[in-house]
């Protein structure tokens, strides 16, 4: 059995577990108000326009992509994922700015990106676009931090 599994493409999974997360939200948004759920239904059918898209592409794929991962890759996923937590957890602390460059700055070191240029100016540039789209055009304030007086 496990064998079977192994060959089935695991875009196939993704895709299953997309269609069932997707629908878990449509519910969820129907309890809304029905003006406030117009749009986040839109989204939610574009979105499974493209998983099915997804799915249906990954049926069609004759077996279960070359075994290019190794144990790095996975031990790389589970610390990004670590640190991603942590991120979201700190931002109300270090708040969004300092927390998201960090984040980003450590990321990109784990995926062994050591162009200084790119490791420094990805982050930076990010974050401030981020800020200046959330805090002036969307006018969403963004966690400023215990330390920074927030």
């Amino acid at each position: 059995m496990l064998n079977r599994l192994r060959q089935i493409h695991p875009d196939i999974f993704i895709a299953v577990f997309l269609l069932v997360f997707l629908s878990f939200l449509w519910q969820v948004n129907n309890e809304a108000p029905p003006r406030a759920s117009q749009y986040p239904k839109y989204l939610l059918l574009f979105s499974y326009l493209l998983t099915m898209g997804l799915l249906i592409t990954s049926l069609r794929k004759k077996s279960a992509p070359s075994k290019k991962a190794n144990a790095g890759s996975y031990k790389q996923i589970m610390i990004i994922t670590l640190i991603t937590v942590i991120y979201v957890a700190m931002m109300n602390y270090l708040g969004f700015g300092v927390s998201t460059f960090v984040y980003m700055f450590t990321v990109l070191w784990i995926l062994e990106v050591r162009r200084l240029v790119i490791v420094i100016l990805v982050p930076l540039l990010t974050t401030a676009i981020l800020y200046f789209i959330f805090n002036n055009l969307l006018m969403v304030l963004l966690p400023q931090g215990y330390f920074f007086g927030g």
